[in-house]
């Protein structure tokens, strides 16, 4: 779900999960940019935490008490002036890396959006095109008043 209101878009989660499983360190930030990088991670940037579940008791098989477990958070900035990488920071790290895809050409910046209207599902019919019989339309449109 999405804010609790809306579906989500299978796709654009499993898109965003692929990303964050396969993103790679492509460099370190050059020195001579490094605070003005710093800077730009700081002023717009997009946060990421990954949760896991985990079980507080884990022995010879016996799970027991499962939650959920902070375990990594990093900064998401914007793309590289080659438009090939895209800045990244580790948090509690003080250097910025560019990331990249292998295998992609772009940068992955627009794949962490915080824009709900990204996220939710813009389905009109729960339904796929063989459940549907038939279709019938009525215009609230008089004829004599279309403009075609």
């Amino acid at each position: 779900m999405v804010n609790n209101k809306y579906s989500v878009r299978k796709d654009a989660i499993d898109l965003l999960l692929k990303t964050m499983v396969n993103i790679a360190v492509k460099e370190p930030v050059a020195t001579a940019a490094h605070n003005n990088i710093v800077k730009l991670l700081a002023a717009r940037s997009v946060k990421c935490e990954i949760y896991q579940n985990v079980y507080r008791i884990n022995f010879l098989g016996i799970k027991l008490f499962k939650h959920e477990k902070l375990t990594k958070v990093y900064y998401v900035g914007d793309a590289t002036m080659d438009n090939l990488g895209t800045f990244m920071l580790m948090e509690n790290s003080t250097v910025p890396f560019v990331t990249y895809l292998p295998g992609f050409r772009g940068f992955v910046s627009t794949r962490y959006t915080t824009r709900e209207d990204d996220w939710r599902s813009h389905n009109i019919f729960n339904c796929s095109a063989r459940e549907i019989r038939s279709v019938k339309w009525n215009s609230l449109i008089s004829p004599q008043n279309r403009l075609w």
